[in-house]
């Protein structure tokens, strides 16, 4: 599971930002994860369960994640569509000038703390 691994890599990006900041405890970190990032929410919440027990920095602190859709948009014609609908070929027009508009976000979005 590479969850491991990148949550591991966010805790070190937070742990260096808040050093920095003067900051002793994280209590809520914020991630957004898109559809097309393979990242699985689930094992990444439990990876991140796993990875602050025992660290005085992440003790008490939660992790909210923001799923994003997959939406795409031909330039061609602005044919648009979300979710299980969104193709990377247009269906109206045939075009390949299809654009991610969300969906491929793997992002930290913030952290409190004290």
């Amino acid at each position: 599971m590479h969850e491991f691994s990148l949550m591991g890599e966010v805790l070190e990006v937070v742990r260096d930002s808040a050093r920095e900041q003067g900051i002793r405890r994280v209590h809520r970190i914020q991630m957004t994860v898109g559809a097309l990032g393979c990242v699985f929410p689930p094992a990444l919440e439990q990876a991140f369960g796993i990875l602050r027990d025992g660290d005085a920095l992440f003790a008490d602190a939660t992790l909210e994640i923001e799923e994003r859709p997959v939406r795409v948009h031909c330039n061609a014609c602005g044919w648009s569509a979300e979710g299980a609908d969104a193709r990377f070929l247009c269906v109206e027009c045939g075009a390949n000038a299809v654009e991610v508009m969300s969906g491929e976000e793997l992002t930290i979005d913030g952290y409190e703390g004290e």
